[in-house]
């Protein structure tokens, strides 16, 4: 049986801000999960490579697990509801801009690693 599903998108030009600085951008992406949360969002999405700190992927890249990907867990548990993170991420000594699907218990039950890097990405 199908059902509707409420679904939000933040929308907001990425801030440029260094590894260490990712604290203090990470609380200011709080507020979009709490109003989308009010709103009876179900699925929230963030841009993508919203969450991408400042330098080469390969100094950026985290586990799914880090910082950035924990944060996003605790905002889906905290306010019961599915979150699509953007990240770069590395497994497997291979770098991907990827999307990761949480679900409301902070869980993650998907990921997609963009298939058709830009020249930039390559580079």
């Amino acid at each position: 049986m199908s059902r509707y599903v409420t679904v939000g998108s933040v929308s907001e030009s990425r801030p440029v801000y260094s590894k260490d600085e990712t604290g203090p951008f990470l609380e200011h992406l709080e507020k979009f999960v709490w109003r989308a949360s009010e709103m009876g969002c179900e699925i929230l999405a963030f841009p993508e490579a919203h969450y991408r700190p400042e330098g080469k992927y390969p100094d950026v890249a985290e586990e799914i697990g880090g910082r950035g990907g924990s944060w996003a867990m605790e905002m889906a548990r905290k306010y019961d509801l599915h979150l699509i993170w953007p990240m770069v991420t590395f497994e497997d000594d291979t770098i991907y801009n990827s999307a990761v699907l949480i679900d409301r218990k902070g869980e993650v039950i998907g990921s997609y690693h963009k298939m058709n890097p830009t020249k930039g990405e390559i580079e």
